[in-house]
């Protein structure tokens, strides 16, 4: 029985042993993390992203190549390409890590293994 405040949620199979797989290779990173907290976490990190991309609307990614993203923002009608070095993300056009170019790339599925 949940406490006040909180829900319990049920989910099919399928998602939940794709779930439990990524545990897994996160809790080797973090013994100390309950599977509650990374599906919390995991929760937060996609509403985020889903946040960054609908904010990023006239952004679009062009391609992905080592560690330069390179988008194009139809509402400067630039092309941009954000920097992954040392694992630290970086927008050349802005020349800022905290830009709306950041935030979309970091966000695209096509960048997770970058990350």
């Amino acid at each position: 029985m949940p406490q006040d405040g909180q829900k319990t949620v049920t989910m099919s199979g399928i998602i939940l042993k794709e779930l439990l797989k990524e545990y897994r290779i996160e809790v080797k990173k973090r013994p100390s993390l309950s599977f509650a907290g990374f599906i919390s976490e995991y929760a937060i990190m996609e509403l985020e992203r889903r946040k960054i991309v609908k904010q990023a609307a006239p952004l679009s990614l062009i391609t992905v190549h080592d560690n330069i993203i390179v988008l194009k923002d139809a509402r400067e009608k630039i092309f941009v390409e954000v920097q992954i070095k040392d694992k630290k993300w970086f927008c050349l056009s802005d020349k800022s890590d905290d830009c709306i170019h950041v935030g979309f790339a970091m966000a695209l599925p096509e960048t997770k293994d970058i990350r």
